[in-house]
């Protein structure tokens, strides 16, 4: 059940007004993974805290993942623990913190965990959960300053959300590789620590406070919250994209929890709360300048990696001042490390070593003297960028698969299936923006995938069936090219006479065109094929778009 805003909930003195969210949200209805959010508000603290189960790491009893027994009791304990202590805490309370949640995991795992059943599950670890906990409390009043102790194990984040500076981890995930915001992203190394029944000797959770002298916003978040959008940034735009769109706390709550029901790819756990803001319009009002910086010097539209970098350079400024970590230097030749931590990730790591050497792609054929030699190598590089594009498009990183493609079409300009690749790429990053930040990218994307589709079909040796021209439509449509769609659809049709897709895309382009009649012709002709193939959804979408057409030929 989805948590409600907790607004106002026994005001932070002393300001006259206090606010806060929750988004909860499962990535298979039924089947989450993430412990209920924690939130305990006093007078002058609040504490919130955020629990993902690690449910590829153990098995589980009484018809639930071990993920999910071990972020719910962790989340029980929690809520018990902040409440015995008003919302405080310091590292010794940690301590105490992360024996009782281990104590209370190990017990339910030997009584209720056949030793049999743990065959097989990683280094036998047992009930397995991240956790993120964060209290607020004032210092002085009268100059709004707060302090923040924070307490956390695994990848669970918290962020102070600033109106001047933007988004700042506070948090520095535990994992076996270090890396950046920015590259984890793109990687999914494993997890180096988290609670479990089964700690480790020198597993601890990490503890550290910090001092804030500004309005902004708290926020705790599992790792469903960030790790699927293209860059640290585009987590900052989700937040205040639909922060200047709402009216109130409610409102930015649901805007939330629909954009994350678009784009969900694990459970989504996040919970905020705003210090120092007299009003939400206050608030609101504070970050419109923050949030026309991300929109204008921030691309979304970026095809180049070397791009993307340059943009995180300048971004990691100020996201990265309070962990100032010192990242990993050395380059890892190595296998790719597949992470298990879980169920729900097929996200495979690329090692920093190929990468660089991926981006330093073209400098390499400078330095080659014979032809010869270098094609041979060109046709190497080309096999090894396409396959890491593949993984890419598998992992839905359509950004990094479009920047592998066109290095290798630049090595090899007249591929025509590499054309065909990059089409579909910016195919679907176009409609996975726009379910993301709706009404900013019209057709951009689409617009560039018809161009690498045309082309490609320009080839004579290009070979695509019917069904392969069917994300060719998808970019048409994008795009609103309705007159080429319906081409297209036509020659589908010459091939395949009684597709009852080509007739239902046919109907709707004549619908948009506003066609009625002849498009109210080819939508009754798909339903038709549609019943055939025993397709009831897509006879529904054709019934309600007969209906609309229907009332504006009555209207007329």
């Amino acid at each position: 059940m989805l948590p409600t805003p907790f607004v106002n909930i026994l005001s932070l003195e002393p300001m006259n007004c206090e606010f806060g969210l929750c988004v909860f949200l499962e990535a298979i209805n039924e089947r989450g993974e993430d412990g209920e959010p924690v939130v305990v508000p006093y007078q002058k603290t609040v504490a919130m805290g955020v629990f993902d189960g690690l449910g590829g790491r153990s098995a589980g009893y009484d018809g639930m993942t071990g993920g999910k027994i071990a972020s719910s009791l962790a989340s029980r304990i929690t809520k018990q623990f902040l409440q015995q202590r008003y919302g405080h805490f310091n590292e010794q309370d940690i301590t105490q913190l992360q024996k009782d949640i281990c104590n209370l995991l190990k017990t339910n795992a030997d009584t209720k965990i056949k030793q049999s059943r743990l065959q097989g599950t990683m280094a036998g670890k047992r009930l397995c959960t991240t956790l993120a906990l964060v209290s607020i409390s004032y210092i002085t009043p009268a100059n709004n300053s707060f302090r923040l102790s924070l307490g956390w194990i695994g990848d669970s984040r918290i962020y102070f959300l600033s109106p001047t500076k933007g988004l700042q981890q506070l948090t520095k995930d535990d994992l076996t590789i270090e890396n950046d915001a920015f590259k984890l992203i793109r990687e999914d190394p494993p997890m180096s620590q988290y609670l479990t029944a089964d700690m480790n000797a020198n597993w601890r959770i990490n503890f550290k406070t910090e001092e804030f002298s500004e309005n902004g916003c708290v926020l705790a978040c599992t790792d469903g919250c960030f790790q699927y959008l293209e860059s640290p940034w585009a987590f900052e735009k989700l937040l205040l994209e639909t922060l200047i769109q709402c009216q109130s706390f409610t409102d930015w709550q649901n805007l939330l929890l629909d954009a994350y029901t678009k784009i969900k790819q694990d459970d989504v756990s996040l919970v905020l709360r705003s210090v120092g803001f007299e009003s939400f319009h206050a608030l609101q009002d504070s970050y419109k300048q923050r949030f026309a910086i991300i929109r204008d010097r921030f691309s979304y539209q970026i095809d180049d990696y070397q791009k993307l970098e340059t943009h995180w350079s300048i971004y990691k400024q100020n996201y990265e001042e309070k962990i100032k970590s010192e990242y990993l230097t050395t380059k890892y030749n190595q296998e790719p490390l597949v992470s298990h931590h879980k169920q729900s990730q097929k996200v495979v790591k690329t090692s920093e070593y190929e990468d660089e050497q991926q981006v330093k792609v073209n400098d390499t054929f400078q330095q080659k003297s014979f032809g010869e030699d270098r094609e041979q190598l060109n046709k190497k590089e080309v096999v090894k960028l396409l396959e890491q594009g593949d993984k890419y498009w598998k992992m839905n990183s359509y950004q990094l698969a479009i920047y592998q493609y066109s290095n290798a079409l630049r090595l090899d300009p007249d591929n025509c299936d590499t054309e065909w690749k990059l089409g579909c790429a910016y195919t679907e990053l176009g409609f996975f923006e726009q379910k993301v930040y709706v009404n900013i990218f019209k057709s951009r994307h689409h617009k560039t995938a018809v161009n690498f589709f045309e082309k490609a079909l320009s080839n004579p040796y290009i070979t695509k069936t019917s069904e392969d021209k069917y994300i060719y439509l998808k970019a048409l449509l994008g795009d609103r090219n309705y007159d080429k769609v319906i081409q297209v659809c036509h020659e589908i049709i010459q091939n395949v006479p009684n597709c009852a897709y080509a007739f239902h895309v046919i109907g709707y382009s004549q619908k948009q065109q506003d066609l009625l009649e002849i498009a109210l012709e080819n939508l009754l002709k798909a339903k038709e094929l549609y019943q055939v193939e025993q397709k009831y959804q897509q006879v529904q979408e054709i019934d309600n778009l007969c209906n609309e057409i229907e009332k504006k030929l009555k209207a007329t």
